[in-house]
Protein backbone atom coordinates (compact mmCIF):
# COMPACT_ATOMS: atom_id res chain seq x y z
CA UNK A 1 0.00 0.00 0.00
CA UNK A 2 1.30 3.43 -0.93
CA UNK A 3 1.85 5.92 1.90
CA UNK A 4 1.79 9.66 1.34
CA UNK A 5 2.94 12.45 3.61
CA UNK A 6 0.40 14.95 4.88
CA UNK A 7 1.84 17.56 2.51
CA UNK A 8 1.53 15.18 -0.46
CA UNK A 9 -2.07 14.33 0.41
CA UNK A 10 -2.93 18.03 0.70
CA UNK A 11 -1.19 18.86 -2.59
CA UNK A 12 -2.85 16.03 -4.52
CA UNK A 13 -6.30 16.93 -3.21
CA UNK A 14 -5.75 20.58 -4.15
CA UNK A 15 -4.85 19.57 -7.71
CA UNK A 16 -7.77 17.14 -7.97
CA UNK A 17 -10.28 19.66 -6.64
CA UNK A 18 -9.13 22.39 -9.03
CA UNK A 19 -9.17 19.84 -11.85
CA UNK A 20 -12.75 18.93 -10.92
CA UNK A 21 -13.74 22.57 -11.33
CA UNK A 22 -13.79 23.90 -7.77
CA UNK A 23 -12.77 27.51 -7.29
CA UNK A 24 -9.21 27.80 -5.89
CA UNK A 25 -10.37 28.92 -2.43
CA UNK A 26 -12.78 26.00 -2.07
CA UNK A 27 -10.16 23.60 -3.40
CA UNK A 28 -7.67 24.89 -0.84
CA UNK A 29 -10.22 24.52 1.97
CA UNK A 30 -10.88 20.91 0.91
CA UNK A 31 -7.15 20.17 0.77
CA UNK A 32 -6.50 21.59 4.24
CA UNK A 33 -9.44 19.62 5.65
CA UNK A 34 -8.06 16.45 4.09
CA UNK A 35 -4.68 17.06 5.71
CA UNK A 36 -6.41 17.69 9.06
CA UNK A 37 -8.31 14.39 8.84
CA UNK A 38 -5.23 12.41 7.78
CA UNK A 39 -3.28 13.89 10.69
CA UNK A 40 -5.79 12.21 13.04
CA UNK A 41 -5.61 8.92 11.16
CA UNK A 42 -9.01 9.41 9.50
CA UNK A 43 -9.69 8.65 5.80
CA UNK A 44 -9.43 12.24 4.52
CA UNK A 45 -8.51 11.41 0.94
CA UNK A 46 -11.35 8.90 0.62
CA UNK A 47 -13.87 11.42 1.98
CA UNK A 48 -12.82 14.23 -0.35
CA UNK A 49 -12.86 11.89 -3.36
CA UNK A 50 -16.44 10.92 -2.46
CA UNK A 51 -17.41 14.58 -1.99
CA UNK A 52 -15.89 15.52 -5.36
CA UNK A 53 -17.61 12.56 -7.02
CA UNK A 54 -20.95 13.51 -5.44
CA UNK A 55 -20.55 17.06 -6.76
CA UNK A 56 -19.45 16.01 -10.26
CA UNK A 57 -22.25 13.44 -10.56
CA UNK A 58 -24.78 15.95 -9.15
CA UNK A 59 -25.68 13.81 -6.14
CA UNK A 60 -24.85 16.83 -4.00
CA UNK A 61 -25.51 20.49 -4.73
CA UNK A 62 -24.71 23.97 -3.46
CA UNK A 63 -26.36 25.58 -0.45
CA UNK A 64 -28.86 28.30 0.34
CA UNK A 65 -29.96 29.91 3.59
CA UNK A 66 -33.40 28.74 4.71
CA UNK A 67 -33.80 30.68 7.89
CA UNK A 68 -31.42 32.57 10.11
CA UNK A 69 -28.94 29.76 10.77
CA UNK A 70 -29.99 26.87 8.51
CA UNK A 71 -28.30 25.79 5.26
CA UNK A 72 -30.17 23.53 2.84
CA UNK A 73 -29.57 22.18 -0.65
CA UNK A 74 -30.44 24.57 -3.48
CA UNK A 75 -32.41 21.71 -5.05
CA UNK A 76 -34.98 19.81 -2.98
CA UNK A 77 -34.35 16.17 -2.07
CA UNK A 78 -30.60 16.37 -2.66
CA UNK A 79 -27.61 16.27 -0.35
CA UNK A 80 -25.71 19.44 0.50
CA UNK A 81 -22.17 19.48 -0.88
CA UNK A 82 -19.80 20.08 2.02
CA UNK A 83 -17.32 21.44 -0.52
CA UNK A 84 -19.51 24.55 -0.59
CA UNK A 85 -21.20 24.35 2.81
CA UNK A 86 -17.85 24.33 4.61
CA UNK A 87 -16.90 27.74 3.28
CA UNK A 88 -20.31 29.20 4.10
CA UNK A 89 -20.24 27.84 7.66
CA UNK A 90 -16.72 29.16 8.26
CA UNK A 91 -17.53 32.60 6.88
CA UNK A 92 -20.78 32.79 8.86
CA UNK A 93 -19.15 31.59 12.08
CA UNK A 94 -16.54 34.33 11.90
CA UNK A 95 -19.35 36.91 11.75
CA UNK A 96 -22.01 35.38 14.02
CA UNK A 97 -21.23 33.12 16.97
CA UNK A 98 -24.38 30.99 16.79
CA UNK A 99 -25.05 27.32 16.00
CA UNK A 100 -25.60 26.58 12.31
CA UNK A 101 -27.66 23.69 10.93
CA UNK A 102 -26.60 22.07 7.66
CA UNK A 103 -29.31 19.72 6.38
CA UNK A 104 -28.26 16.49 4.61
CA UNK A 105 -24.51 17.07 4.17
CA UNK A 106 -22.93 14.50 1.86
CA UNK A 107 -19.73 14.06 3.95
CA UNK A 108 -20.25 15.32 7.54
CA UNK A 109 -16.76 14.33 8.70
CA UNK A 110 -15.18 16.43 5.95
CA UNK A 111 -17.36 19.36 7.04
CA UNK A 112 -16.16 18.86 10.62
CA UNK A 113 -12.54 18.97 9.46
CA UNK A 114 -13.10 22.18 7.49
CA UNK A 115 -14.64 23.93 10.48
CA UNK A 116 -12.16 22.52 13.02
CA UNK A 117 -9.17 23.56 10.91
CA UNK A 118 -10.55 27.07 10.44
CA UNK A 119 -11.29 27.54 14.14
CA UNK A 120 -7.87 26.31 15.22
CA UNK A 121 -7.55 25.66 18.93
CA UNK A 122 -11.21 26.10 19.89
CA UNK A 123 -13.58 23.18 20.42
CA UNK A 124 -15.93 22.14 17.60
CA UNK A 125 -19.03 19.97 17.86
CA UNK A 126 -21.09 18.56 15.02
CA UNK A 127 -24.18 16.53 15.89
CA UNK A 128 -26.89 14.79 13.93
CA UNK A 129 -30.01 12.81 14.86
CA UNK A 130 -29.97 9.06 14.40
CA UNK A 131 -33.04 6.99 13.51
CA UNK A 132 -34.16 6.92 17.17
CA UNK A 133 -34.01 10.75 17.32
CA UNK A 134 -31.04 10.72 19.69
CA UNK A 135 -28.19 13.12 19.03
CA UNK A 136 -24.95 11.63 17.79
CA UNK A 137 -21.87 13.28 16.43
CA UNK A 138 -18.28 14.25 17.02
CA UNK A 139 -16.53 16.74 19.23
CA UNK A 140 -13.03 17.90 18.38
CA UNK A 141 -10.52 19.73 20.53
CA UNK A 142 -6.75 19.77 20.95
CA UNK A 143 -6.80 16.30 22.50
CA UNK A 144 -8.44 14.62 19.49
CA UNK A 145 -11.89 13.46 18.41
CA UNK A 146 -14.63 12.23 20.75
CA UNK A 147 -17.73 10.44 19.54
CA UNK A 148 -20.97 11.68 21.11
CA UNK A 149 -24.14 9.68 21.70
Amino acid sequence: MMQASLAEAESLVLKAAVGAGLEPGLASLSARATRWLCQYGLPGTRLVVRALTNWLERRSVGVKWTGGTKLSAVTENQMVSVLYAGAVVIDHRSLVRAPITVTSPDEPLLLLAMVAHAIGDGPVEITWPDSSSNRQGLQVDNDGCTFLG
